[in-house]
C-alpha cells in the first residue's frame, strides 16, 4: 500500500520540521492529501511546501494549512510553488494572517489553477480586503472561495 494521506496536524512542526517534511514530499509519488493544520508554520515553511510540490511528483489534491502563522508573503510563496500543480483542487489557508495583499498574490499565481475550493476564513482583514476578495472571485470563477 502507498501513502495517499498524511495527517500531521498539531505536531508543532514549525519551519524546521516543515523543511524536513518537504524533502519527503518531493519523493512522495502517491500523496493526495496533506494535512498540516496547527503546526506554527510561517512564511518560510509555506515556501518549503510550495517548493516541494513544485519540484516533486506528488499528485496532491488537498492541502490543509489552517491555523498556522502564514502571512500574505507566505501565501504568495505557496501560490508561486503550486501554480503549475494541476492536481490541487482544495487549499485551506483559514485562520492565518493573510491580508488583501495575500489575496492579490493568490489571485495572480492561481489564475490557471483547477482549484474548486479555497478556504480563507478568519484571516487578517485589513485595508482593501474586499477588493482582494473580488479579485480572487473574478480570477477563480469556478472555485468556491470561502472568506
Amino acid at each position: 500500500p502507498f501513502l495517499t494521506r498524511l495527517d500531521l496536524c498539531i505536531n508543532n512542526l514549525k519551519n524546521n520540521g516543515t523543511q524536513l517534511l518537504a524533502q519527503g514530499i518531493r519523493l512522495a509519488c502517491n500523496l493526495q492529501e496533506l494535512l498540516l493544520n496547527s503546526n506554527e508554520i510561517s512564511d518560510e515553511g509555506a515556501w518549503w511546501i510550495g517548493q516541494a510540490l513544485a519540484n516533486g511528483s506528488a499528485p496532491l489534491v488537498e492541502l490543509y494549512l489552517r491555523q498556522n502563522n502564514i502571512t500574505s508573503c507566505g501565501a504568495g510563496l505557496l501560490g508561486a510553488g503550486i501554480r503549475n500543480k494541476h492536481t490541487i483542487r482544495y487549499l485551506d489557508l483559514s485562520e492565518n494572517q493573510v491580508s488583501a495583499r495575500g489575496l492579490e498574490l493568490l489571485a495572480h499565481f492561481l489564475q490557471a489553477s483547477p482549484l474548486t475550493r479555497l478556504e480563507l476564513t478568519e484571516n487578517a482583514k485589513g485595508h482593501d480586503f474586499d477588493r482582494g476578495k473580488s479579485l480572487l472571485r473574478e480570477t477563480l470563477p469556478l472555485c468556491d472561495v470561502i472568506f
